[in-house]
């Protein structure tokens, strides 16, 4: 069961929970997705520091459903996907940094409703994602600024909605999305795992960035040089503008020409990986139906290939355009 909780506070004991939001995924397949607002229990501290990072009111906490009425709810659901009852059938909870955190606050609001027996649902080892992510995340952690769950989406090169952010269910989103990239399987290659998306990226960065603002610049400055009835304050402006329209030109001319070999060689990029992909999955499927290698053998072949073929990917990065910038707007 994918989780995650906003509180009133940091403390398990004292504070309380005031939005309960996961999923429950069996064998890879989203089977229900919830999402509770609960009102902590009547001894339950605020903090109103927690509050406002969840971007809530104390009065709004304390107008959701009772704790009770809630927990109720939330067994019966867990109730559709385990036998409480059976010991080796129950969920083992996920999430991002909960293991210290959430679990904890989750167990406690069990004991609240007066529940002992939060080890008949879940399993008493968890899933810590963010766990996950620093053995995956290894060589980039230094260039992190540090390892919180927007920081590592984004290292994952997950799309961000900035309007989200600080909800349970958005966190829930991003968690598994990590989590679905850290477990892909391993003898499968996709473009996603080897195309440089990264790069490609960078080039519709320089594009909008770069190239289409200094179009726009010479745009603007073409139209002032043809205008007749502009009034120069004297022959040598005139001039010195003109040379600047030259300069902008040239500059667009340049930007222009690695743009278009950039997007080129993206393209053959994309076709190579395609070409690769498709003659790694004949060769995966050819010697697993003829059945000529055990399986572990099989296995380590395929990591072999899916070694050269990341090595092959790396000696394709392209241009490199983080040396060039945009000339000064050209100022009549």
């Amino acid at each position: 069961m994918f989780f995650d909780l906003e509180t009133t506070g940091i403390n398990s004991e004292k504070n309380g929970i005031h939005q309960i939001s996961g999923q429950i995924v069996i064998e890879g397949e989203v089977k229900e997705t919830f999402d509770f607002k609960v009102q902590p229990g009547a001894d339950a501290e605020i903090d109103q520091a927690a509050l406002d990072i969840a971007g809530v009111t104390k009065e709004q906490v304390m107008s959701y459903p009772p704790m009770k009425d809630v927990y109720s709810e939330l067994v019966a659901m867990l109730a559709k996907y385990v036998d409480k009852f059976d010991k080796s059938d129950k969920l083992f909870l996920a999430g991002y940094n909960n293991v210290g955190f959430d679990n904890q606050f989750l167990r406690n609001f069990f004991l609240k409703n007066k529940d002992n027996y939060f080890g008949s649902w879940f399993w008493s080892n968890s899933i810590d994602v963010m766990v996950l992510a620093s053995q995956y995340l290894i060589d980039r952690r230094v260039g992190m600024e540090n390892f919180k769950l927007l920081s590592v989406a984004k290292a994952f090169d997950i799309a961000i909605d900035d309007e989200k952010l600080h909800d349970a269910t958005y966190d829930i989103y991003l968690t598994k999305s990590i989590y679905d990239i850290i477990n892909k399987p391993k003898n499968t290659i996709e473009m996603s795992d080897v195309n440089d998306y990264a790069f490609a990226k960078q080039i519709d960065l320089f594009k909008k960035e770069v190239l289409d603002k200094q179009e726009t610049r010479v745009s603007e400055a073409k139209k002032i040089m043809d205008d007749p009835n502009y009034q120069w304050k004297d022959e040598a402006q005139k001039t010195t503008a003109k040379a600047k329209l030259d300069n902008m030109k040239w500059w667009l001319g340049f930007y222009q020409k690695h743009y278009d070999e950039a997007r080129k060689l993206i393209s053959q990029h994309e076709r190579l990986v395609d070409s690769l992909s498709k003659w790694y999955d004949k060769w995966y499927a050819d010697i697993s139906n003829e059945g000529r290698q055990e399986t572990e053998m099989m296995s380590m072949q395929a990591d072999m290939l899916q070694e050269i073929f990341s090595e092959i990917y790396k000696t394709l990065q392209p241009l490199n355009l983080e040396g060039v910038k945009p000339p000064k707007a050209l100022n009549l």
